[in-house]
């Protein structure tokens, strides 16, 4: 007995459904393989990068206290990305405009010192780190402001503590996403 035109029909789509399944179920096999190698090749990075990375990084840290220092509010700000926020004496201030606001409202007549250098940085992957660094601050209000080569008499610093830190690296390099200060020590009583 022949089969009818109708079963050959039947049989021609379950088989076409057959096919497609598995075509389907090998597509979705390779995709995952790629993105796992390619998620494998991602996470590995040299001492190189890692010693580069390090190094931007550190830059950041010392631009930080340059333009807080200077009163530089753009160059301050601009080392946070958008959204970054910092936490001094227990506020958080948050966003790059409030940031730029902030040490552009500073008093002139208040001169102020960032020393850093004592650090660690742990890097996460290619674009995303943390770090502790150790800060020393000095602060000394004057009458009016400091002249160019004015030497500011001083009791000693105001704050002795350190920033943990969160740092993403963005198309302008590397920013702050969070500095959170802790002071351990303070001068004041």
């Amino acid at each position: 007995m022949c089969p009818t035109i109708s079963s050959v029909g039947t049989i021609i789509r379950r088989t076409e459904r057959k096919i497609m399944n598995i075509l389907k179920l090998l597509s979705c096999t390779l995709a995952l393989f790629f993105v796992g190698l390619v998620n494998a090749q991602a996470v590995e990075l040299t001492h190189q990068q890692e010693q580069q990375i390090k190094s931007e990084i550190i830059e950041l840290v010392n631009d930080y206290a340059i333009y807080r220092d200077t009163l530089n509010a753009a160059g301050y700000a601009g080392t946070f990305i958008e959204s970054g926020r910092i936490r001094l004496r227990g506020e958080w201030i948050e966003g790059r405009e409030t940031l730029r606001k902030r040490i552009e409202s500073a008093d002139p007549n208040e001169v102020t010192m960032h020393v850093v250098g004592t650090g660690h940085i742990d890097v996460i992957d290619f674009d995303t780190a943390v770090g502790i660094q150790y800060m020393t601050v000095y602060i000394k209000k004057l009458k009016r402001p400091r002249a160019e080569d004015q030497v500011v008499p001083i009791d000693g610093f105001a704050a002795l503590g350190k920033y943990d830190d969160k740092y993403v690296r963005t198309d302008e390099g590397w920013k702050f996403v969070e500095r959170k200060m802790t002071v351990v020590f303070t001068s004041e009583e």
